[in-house]
């Protein structure tokens, strides 16, 4: 079959619906012609970056294409193209679909490569694991494996999609992944949800999205990572909006059902939060509709006047004057024998024996400081989490793992926080002047891309902010000393 040019097919294939694409191919439209570049409608297909590539695909197989069909430049078939080309997670899913239509992962291209061959080289492991499970023994899994694989690596994927969506601010995907069965309470690898997105994420429309999600099923007291609901984290996102808007959003939910004595992982509900911001007008949206009622039934009791004059009678006869001169006599000695003995060398001692003993039961699993627990965190985030621990025991527990070996910057798996990221969430000010006194780095991102500078702003922790934001400065002095350093040349 001689190429053509672009068809409108193609071009379809890859930016149309699919009711536009059966309307073409009712018209007459070849559905395994070659365009110019030498790729069929399917080649183009399984390319959609949208979420209708898999069924615009089984479209195309039911319509006749060739699955296995290859491309006329480098013989490569809809796998290959999925493994070399394809960065997203919908690649998995494309593939499944694929399977399932009987594409044969064994294929080589003029390489001598197959589909496996690239996804092992771009070290998309999951990829490869979908396309040929047993490559070396020529089996492939059978259909009720694949159909498991493909409900189950689907219901990641539209998750992922439906957050992503988010994100972006796209109300039109948002909608058709829902309907499409996407889990609106989906925790993605980062630990959140979609509600908690179309909070902290989102560029515009946020109650918008709120509502769509809550509508399609989304529970409004999901919690994240940190244990935080969207209610928490829109209180503590007043910073990076008007404050007309976070009240409007902080409303809705409250409206929708937000649970506002839901605490976050330092114990903290919503109304804590809005305590530590000083938001008046959030405290004034959390607070019980009954407490003005309350209000009047004491001042009622209170307001006879007899109860009131026999107290005006009484009252200057028990103070006596001799009372007052005798009680600040006896406390002056004591003050002044208490006050020569130092109170801080006592307890140093027993702080360090305590601190060792700590130290081990922050670490039961042996004498390595960067082993990871289940949860993907090592010890140094383990003394961060533990809620028995204040301030002053942390920096005493630090110092101890770190001269252990403990890596002061090791990251959390599942949110990429380093200490530092966690000790500024939480408001220790002291506890990240130790950390950077340690060397803790203060430019590292987490998966949200967030440094630590960027959590205090977001979490208004002005403080904390500024020591970070010097240290930057410090740092970024130091760096460019050292650099000129280097470009001077001795003569």
């Amino acid at each position: 079959m001689e190429p053509v040019s672009d068809t409108s097919l193609h071009e379809t294939c890859f930016y149309g619906s699919e009711r536009e694409i059966i309307s073409l191919l009712d018209a007459g439209e070849d559905v395994n012609r070659y365009n110019e570049d030498g790729f069929t409608p399917l080649h183009i297909a399984v390319q959609r970056p949208d979420h209708l590539a898999c069924s615009v695909t089984n479209l195309l197989v039911g319509r006749g294409a060739d699955v296995n069909a290859i491309t006329l430049g480098e013989g490569e078939t809809c796998l290959h193209l999925l493994a070399r080309l394809i960065e997203t997670r919908q690649a998995a899913d494309v593939a499944l679909t694929l399977l399932l239509l009987k594409a044969d992962s064994s294929l080589r291209d003029r390489k001598l490569r197959t589909a496996y061959d690239y996804a092992i080289s771009k070290d998309k492991g999951a990829l490869a694991d979908i396309i040929c499970p047993d490559v070396r023994a020529n089996s492939r899994p059978d259909t009720a494996d694949l159909e498991d694989m493909k409900k189950n690596a689907s219901a990641a994927n539209l998750g992922d999609k439906l957050t992503r969506a988010v994100i972006t601010g796209n109300k039109e995907d948002t909608n058709a992944y829902i309907q499409s069965g996407a889990n609106p309470d989906f925790i993605n690898e980062n630990g959140a949800g979609a509600i908690h997105y179309a909070v902290t994420h989102c560029p515009t429309d946020r109650i918008d999205f709120i509502t769509i999600l809550l509508e399609g099923g989304a529970d409004v007291n999901l919690r994240d990572h940190e244990d935080d609901t969207a209610l928490n984290l829109a209180i503590k996102m007043h910073k990076s909006r008007p404050m007309e808007e976070t009240e409007a959003i902080v409303n809705k939910l409250l409206h929708l059902g937000a649970n506002k004595a839901i605490k976050d992982i330092d114990g903290r509900d919503a109304a804590d939060v809005a305590k530590q911001r000083k938001l008046l007008n959030i405290l004034e949206l959390l607070s019980p509709p009954t407490s003005p009622v309350r209000q009047e039934s004491p001042v009622k009791t209170e307001t006879p006047n007899p109860p009131k004059t026999p107290a005006k009678t009484k009252t200057p006869s028990p103070p006596k004057t001799p009372a007052k001169t005798k009680t600040p006599s006896p406390p002056e000695t004591p003050v002044k024998h208490k006050t020569p003995i130092p109170p801080t060398p006592a307890p140093k001692t027993p702080v360090l024996e305590d601190t060792i003993d700590e130290i081990e039961n922050v670490r039961p699993w042996g004498k390595d400081p960067n082993i990871r627990n289940d949860e993907g965190r090592c010890p140094i985030h383990e003394i961060l989490e533990d809620k028995s621990f204040n301030e002053d025991k942390i920096i005493s527990l630090l110092p101890l793992l770190i001269e252990d070996g403990a890596d002061v910057d090791a990251t959390v798996t599942t949110s990429g926080d380093t200490a530092l990221h966690m000790a500024t969430s939480r408001g220790m000010v002291n506890v990240v002047r130790k950390l950077l006194d340690l060397g803790a780095n203060e430019s590292i991102e987490n998966k949200l891309v967030k440094m630590p500078y960027d959590v205090s702003i977001d979490n208004g922790f002005d403080e904390i902010a500024e020591v970070l934001k010097n240290r930057m400065v410090v740092r970024g002095k130091w760096q460019k000393a050292t650099k000129k350093a280097k470009n001077c040349v001795i003569l």
